[in-house]
């Protein structure tokens, strides 16, 4: 039986994982391949978006490859979806017509940039190990689906106190300064370090699957036995949510990349509530372990540091510095002065520019974003939908101008 955790304190939330793996790998376009209405354009890079002289609406964008192929776009409507950094990146190099970039009339563009930063809470003491291990370090079973459990504040606490909804897993995980195994360290080279060819995604899929089924046939036991010989010890992995800050940004450098397009400089930075929370979350979990008689919990000691915003830990999880989730750099308002798009996604100032994706987020909740920004996505579509015309898709050649007068284009 599950302890009963004080709701208004603490709540347990479940991630719930696809059976799918690799669901937006080439292997699933083959829908939009056979689709009569869709033009799939490979190794074609946007690198402009032209907009009138003034400023009302994007005539075209420009795309391009390393071996010197050039062309242009042409549509009644444009989707910007490439990506919470990108986004903002092709916005601001498009600034032939404004210096300052598309959509940048306030200075808003790549602005908020905001992350789910991961951390090492604090080091849980029990006398119940293996049973806080089955519960809340494994996966289980929820309607043949599989789901994890972690922790985050109850809405009370958050409330109360004024914090943010961070959250927060058990797990078993080397002590601090302690590196991970060796298998685990290979395994993140070959993450991170092989080319993003077919293959080496295959032999990565593989080695991941192969690490999950390992998992499954001997934890908790695994984890269970790290923990009695002192190797590791039983750890809160914290996935934080990011409050919105303005000072927390892309921008463009001087620098370009290969075709021609300004490189990022990403300049991340945290706020007092992001760490506070985490803070005041492992309080409240230590308070709950006491009243329950499951034993207590060490706060990390960065959490009590002013001198430390952050502190990231290389040991503490696959993604130990954050989830990859970019998010916030061309927000949703119901403003000009307070976003870069209006709640249909539109580019304010823009007539016919959209932008898709987890950038128009103005906050970054706690969970990944990829059903929000889905969803978000699926409402834009039927926006767009409302005053479409029949398609006429083009017939595309290198070196060519490509015209689609009737369509809206993706820009990936």
């Amino acid at each position: 039986m599950a302890p009963e955790f004080d709701p208004h304190l603490v709540r347990t939330a479940f991630w719930q994982f696809d059976q799918l793996p690799g669901r937006f790998g080439l292997q699933r376009c083959q829908d939009l391949i056979a689709s009569p209405d869709i033009t799939v354009v490979t190794r074609a890079t946007v690198v402009h978006l032209q907009a009138r002289h003034d400023e009302g609406s994007i005539a075209q964008v420009s795309i391009a490859d390393p071996g010197g192929f050039r062309a242009t776009v042409s549509a009644r409507k444009f989707v910007l979806a490439a990506g919470g950094l990108e986004n903002a990146r092709l916005l601001l190099a498009s600034n032939d017509v404004n210096p300052r970039g598309l959509g940048n009339k306030h200075d808003l563009v790549g602005r908020y940039f905001m992350e789910h930063p991961h951390a090492r809470g604090g080091r849980v003491h029990t006398t119940t190990p293996w049973r806080l291990l089955r519960l809340y370090s494994l996966k289980h079973r929820a309607g043949g689906l599989p789901v994890a459990p972690c922790f985050r504040p109850g809405e009370s606490l958050q409330r109360r106190a004024g914090i943010l909804n961070t959250s927060f897993a058990l797990a078993c995980r080397p002590h601090p300064g302690k590196q991970r195994s060796i298998a685990l360290r290979a395994y993140q080279l070959a993450k991170h370090r092989l080319e993003p060819t077919r293959g080496n995604r295959w032999l990565w899929q593989r080695a991941r699957h192969a690490a999950r089924s390992l998992s499954g046939l001997t934890d908790p036991l695994r984890p269970w036995l790290l923990a009695r010989s002192g190797r590791s010890g039983l750890y809160m992995v914290v996935r934080a949510e990011q409050a919105p800050n303005p000072h927390s940004r892309v921008y463009l450098s001087g620098e370009c990349d290969a075709l021609g397009v300004p490189r990022l400089v990403l300049d991340w930075r945290l706020s007092d509530i992001d760490k506070r929370s985490v803070r005041i979350a492992m309080q409240a979990f230590d308070s709950e372990l006491r009243r329950l008689g499951l034993g207590y919990l060490t706060p990390e000691p960065w959490l009590d540091d002013p001198d430390i915003p952050w502190q990231f830990d290389s040991s503490i999880s696959n993604h130990p510095v954050s989830g990859y989730h970019h998010m916030g750099t061309t927000r949703m308002a119901d403003h000009p002065t307070r976003g870069v798009v209006d709640g249909d996604g539109r580019v304010f100032g823009l007539s016919n520019l959209y932008v898709a994706g987890s950038s128009i987020f103005a906050t970054s909740g706690w969970a990944n974003p990829t059903l929000t920004l889905a969803a978000l996505s699926l409402r834009l579509g039927t926006h767009l939908r409302r005053d479409a015309k029949p398609l006429k898709v083009p017939v595309i050649s290198a070196a060519t101008t490509i015209q689609q007068p009737d369509t809206t284009a993706a820009v990936p």
